[in-house]
């Protein structure tokens, strides 16, 4: 093992649990967070207020949070995924685990953290939508 390798190893303890909330937490929010930017209010001026808030509680509650955890947990990633890529060729199919392994988190937390910020600008047209 390379002195990479070690800080590898060294740093997914770290982060674990970091991990394991970002990941849960996204997994527990995700489809409430897909179906309140899905709904549709029914009536006049009251229900559209209602379903503003319900839209801004949603982003602050739900995809806040996800796109925080998301975003610094992939930020925590990201020295080490540069210093990967540095180290030599970094490919798939020369299949090191620890190494493809911390890519591929990057990858998802990353990934996680787009699809907030896609909900974040969904959530806001939404509402300035139902506010006129």
């Amino acid at each position: 093992m390379t002195g990479l390798d070690h800080r590898l190893v060294d740093d997914f303890q770290a982060v674990a649990i970091i991990l394991a909330m970002a990941t849960v937490f996204f997994g527990i929010q995700y489809q409430k967070v897909l179906d309140t930017v899905a709904k549709r209010p029914v009536g006049g001026p009251v229900a559209k207020a209602a379903m503003v808030t319900e839209l801004l509680q949603t982003l602050g509650y739900r995809v806040l949070p996800i796109g925080a955890l998301s975003g610094f947990s992939a930020y925590l990633f990201l020295p080490n995924a540069v210093a990967i890529v540095r180290d030599g060729p970094f490919a798939v199919w020369r299949f090191d685990f620890l190494r493809t392994a911390w890519m591929l988190i990057l990858t998802m937390l990353f990934i996680t953290f787009v699809w907030a910020v896609v909900q974040i600008v969904r959530i806001l047209s939404t509402s300035r939508y139902f506010s006129k």
